[in-house]
């Protein structure tokens, strides 16, 4: 989620074609977020292009899958550790936590759900 127009990062690696939707869907702007039939589309199609047989694919397909495959394989010789710091890294701190609450209490966000969404983190 977005709080204050900061964003999560994305691990590393991976392929472009989800950085580009996922980047999309974080927009600012919610008239720039994909259609959510664009978003379902896509994602059938990686699905397509992950579970057949490499041999059935067109040439798009082939290359969506060779992307999700390199970052799996790349992201498999982490080792926990880098998965650790990787996700400690991606923490958010906040300057200004009061202009949070303030933020919250303005769409309605209690303190409590606050809390609660950014321990999940």
């Amino acid at each position: 989620f977005v709080i204050l127009g900061k964003r999560p990062e994305l691990a590393l690696r991976t392929p472009d074609c989800y950085i580009q939707l996922a980047n999309r869907c974080m927009n600012g702007k919610p008239s720039e977020w994909p259609a959510a039939k664009e978003v379902y589309d896509t994602f059938y199609e990686w699905k397509i292009a992950l579970s057949k047989n490499p041999k059935e694919l067109n040439e798009n397909q082939l290359e969506i899958r060779n992307k999700f495959l390199e970052a799996d394989k790349e992201q498999s010789k982490m080792s926990n550790s880098d998965f650790t710091s990787l996700a400690s890294s991606r923490q958010y701190q906040y300057d200004d936590i009061s202009s949070i609450m303030a933020m919250c209490n303005h769409i309605g966000t209690s303190h409590k759900d606050l809390t609660e969404q950014l321990t999940i983190l």
